[in-house]
């Protein structure tokens, strides 16, 4: 940055020229030219600040916005290489770098090694970057690149595509990663090995994962599980976390598609980890067969620390224990319709609950909704009215829009 350049135009005719040139929509290309502006001088780096939230606007372009070509690594890789020359610092703002690069596959080899290259370089010369998003179909260009820079300040890593051998790799050179999602990664034996202790979350998205569980011997510091999956019977994998990730707080099992064939695993099989897991916040279960209301109060009986529960498939009709005693549940969401019996004893023992939402639903539920302080507010979703009073103060919702 010129610090001794002499202003030509006046400030005000600069923020107006600059307002003009601002795109009307995103535009990787006229947006990395309002923030290259920025470098000529103070004045400029003065003007374009006070109309651009420049530290969005980066972290936007590199970690949401998706990049196609090779133009668009490019311009973001001169911005922050003349930033970091000019001492201005934009490229301390990157915190997460995503590579979304479908047309990369399209260029021929040389241009390919190009692209990985600028993506190289941007991560060498971002010092605070944690987080790294890897959502490519063809990684050969990639290999050496993520070989050659250093990755050990990386904390989160995103996969997408089966890649699994760079996936070993990255997790290799990844010494104090602690969240993982792996989407359409094929668990293999070589990826389960590397899984290091300090991991906390970890997200997968695969078809077969009957060998899952035994990676789970060395993650006992996880936090966070969240699996979408097609296996029905999910026993073993149950069993295995209850065993030897007793500090679990959140836990998610998703079907993406309601099998036909129901037989899968019964769901006392979940209650190894509502016995187990005592710090169990968080608990969702989607389109999972044999899921029982049973097993609804028996996780709201004895998941002391259990705030939201989530049960979004048809639950089984086996008769519900309802000796249940007093819940710090919070929030509740049924895809299944209650019994007024049943409905009473929740509201009864969950002194906590202000949110309930569920789709099926009998006038007589609604009343008794109504009579414990219920309000509807859309489709299905219930909440205390304190909770709705709490929110107009915040959000300044008229008071003719709220309930009476």
């Amino acid at each position: 940055m010129d610090k001794e350049h002499t202003p030509s135009l006046p400030t005000e005719l600069l923020v107006a020229i600059f307002t003009i040139l601002m795109p009307r929509k995103f535009n990787i290309a006229q947006s990395c030219d309002i923030l290259s502006a920025s470098l000529v001088c103070r004045q400029w780096y003065t003007v374009v600040c006070s109309i651009v939230d420049v530290t969005e606007r980066i972290r936007f372009l590199i970690t949401q916005f998706r990049l196609y070509n090779l133009e668009d690594y490019g311009r973001l890789y001169n911005l922050l290489m003349e930033s970091h020359r000019s001492g201005v610092g934009y490229e301390r703002l990157v915190k997460s770098i995503r590579i979304h690069a479908v047309e990369i596959s399209k260029l021929d080899d040389e241009n390919q090694r190009l692209c990985a290259n600028h993506i190289g370089s941007m991560i060498r010369l971002s010092p605070n970057l944690t987080e790294l998003r890897v959502e490519v179909e063809k990684m050969q260009p990639f290999f050496s690149v993520f070989l050659r820079v250093n990755l050990s300040n990386i904390r989160r890593l995103f996969i997408r595509q089966n890649h699994v051998s760079l996936a070993v790799k990255l997790v290799q050179s990844m010494p104090f990663l602690e969240e993982l999602d792996l989407d359409h990664t094929e668990m293999t034996s070589d990826l389960m090995n590397v899984l290091n202790t300090r991991l906390t979350t970890l997200v997968v998205r695969c078809i077969d994962l009957s060998q899952f569980h035994r990676c789970l011997v060395n993650l006992s510091n996880l936090r966070s599980i969240n699996i979408i999956t097609h296996m029905v019977s999910y026993g073993k994998l149950a069993e295995a976390i209850a065993k030897n990730c007793p500090g679990l707080q959140e836990f998610t099992y998703t079907i993406p598609l309601m099998p036909v064939d129901s037989r899968g695993t019964d769901s006392i099989a979940l209650n190894h980890i509502i016995d187990k897991c005592k710090q169990l916040v968080k608990l969702n279960i989607n389109n999972v067969p044999r899921i029982t209301k049973k097993f609804m109060f028996y996780a709201m009986q004895n998941a002391l620390q259990l705030h939201h529960l989530s049960i979004s498939t048809t639950l089984s009709s086996v008769a519900a224990d309802l000796r249940m005693n007093q819940s710090n549940l919070q929030l509740l969401i049924l895809d299944v319709g209650l019994s007024n019996e049943e409905l009473l004893h929740i509201l009864t023992k969950c002194p906590h609950l202000h949110t309930m939402q569920f789709i099926q639903q009998s006038p007589a539920n609604t009343n008794i909704l109504r009579n414990h302080g219920f309000t509807q507010c859309y489709h299905g979703c219930w909440k205390r009215n304190h909770d709705l009073n709490w929110v107009s103060k915040s959000h300044s919702i008229p008071s003719h829009l709220l309930p009476k």
